[in-house]
């Protein structure tokens, strides 16, 4: 049986803690092969994770218990808000809001960044008497993705990093710690606009569960640059001497049918009119590729016969990569030195 991963930052003591809430990012002072790392805030669980309508209210946890833990960012695939984790594992996925938002239209019209603390037109639009979790990080980025009727999806840019590429720790590690150019995701690609096959070279030490999301890299003009933000945002409030909190976009252009967790939230008199998603379940905006092969820097080739939607990411056997679910890409990712993955 493979060994689960214990993150013990999670659980400071035997209590159940919850996921609340992913806020400023630090650097370590001479950066070399250490990762950055993202502050998390964890609150003690007051009630039973498996009373649903109990977890939507603002006393599920102590707030005033609430602590932020510093977490590195290669392990961003493993941890997500609401989560309830205990003795370092997490132990639960309360049942949230679960909402599938189909034809879900995502454009620079659609979808602009906010900070979660803010007001809109004189409306907060995470009201804290509704949704306390982020109280202390009230700063941190979000994407708005508006929807008909003045409603919205509200979704933490840190969420969208870990589930669009979060799928192993060296990508991750990337994508924080310097301005990326092609030669760190690939050393050759060649695309077939014929048959829609898309063959990757991965650059050095990348590991191959990321490969579906380089070919997006590669392939899509608005993946690299959802990638390329990540750190750009952040060297640029390091360089202003402001706090650092991440941000970026969807990587992609287009209609997708977005599945979510998360709470409905009123905006001003208004009651369910602001959705903020907790987690990210499934997209079906498809990769920019039909197939994908790819091979390492130890010469293996895979293959990968068919693409999925974009909340997919091949694993590989010996002689083949299936694509599996976004839950087995969370699971990729390890708590070690990012070159080693």
């Amino acid at each position: 049986m493979k060994p689960t991963l214990s993150i013990s930052q999670l659980t400071p003591d035997e209590r159940m803690w919850r996921i609340d809430w992913f806020g400023e990012l630090y650097y370590p002072p001479i950066l070399g092969n250490s990762q950055p790392s993202v502050r998390v805030a964890i609150s003690p669980v007051l009630c039973d994770p498996a009373d649903s309508a109990a977890m939507l209210t603002s006393t599920a946890t102590s707030l005033n218990n609430q602590r932020q833990i510093s977490l590195k960012v290669g392990l961003l695939g493993l941890v997500k808000i609401g989560d309830i984790w205990q003795n370092g594992q997490c132990i639960s996925t309360p049942d949230y809001q679960t909402e599938r938002f189909e034809k879900l239209s995502i454009n620079k019209t659609t979808a602009s960044i906010i900070k979660a603390g803010l007001p809109i037109i004189g409306e907060f639009i995470l009201p804290l008497d509704e949704h306390p979790w982020h109280h202390q990080q009230t700063k941190s980025y979000c994407l708005c993705v508006t929807l008909p009727n003045d409603r919205r999806i509200v979704i933490p840019c840190v969420e969208l990093i870990r589930f669009y590429f979060g799928s192993s720790s060296k990508l991750l590690h990337l994508l924080f710690t310097r301005k990326i150019s092609t030669e760190d995701f690939w050393k050759h690609s060649n695309f077939d606009n014929h048959s829609g096959h898309l063959h990757l070279k991965l650059a050095e030490n990348l590991s191959g569960m990321s490969a579906a999301d380089i070919g997006r890299i590669v392939l899509d003009s608005n993946a690299w640059r959802a990638a390329r933000l990540i750190f750009d945002t952040c060297m640029a409030a390091s360089v202003a001497h402001e706090p650092i909190y991440p941000f970026t976009g969807f990587p992609f252009i287009g209609e997708t049918d977005l599945v979510c967790t998360g709470k409905w939230l009123s905006y001003g008199t208004t009651p369910n009119a602001t959705f903020v998603a907790y987690q990210l379940k499934s997209c079906s905006h498809p990769f920019p590729f039909k197939s994908l092969s790819y091979e390492t820097t130890d010469n293996k080739k895979v293959v990968a016969k068919k693409s999925q939607p974009a909340d997919q990411t091949p694993k590989s056997d010996n002689k083949t990569v299936t694509l599996k679910s976004a839950e087995i890409k969370t699971q990729s990712v390890v708590d070690t030195d990012p070159g080693k993955l």
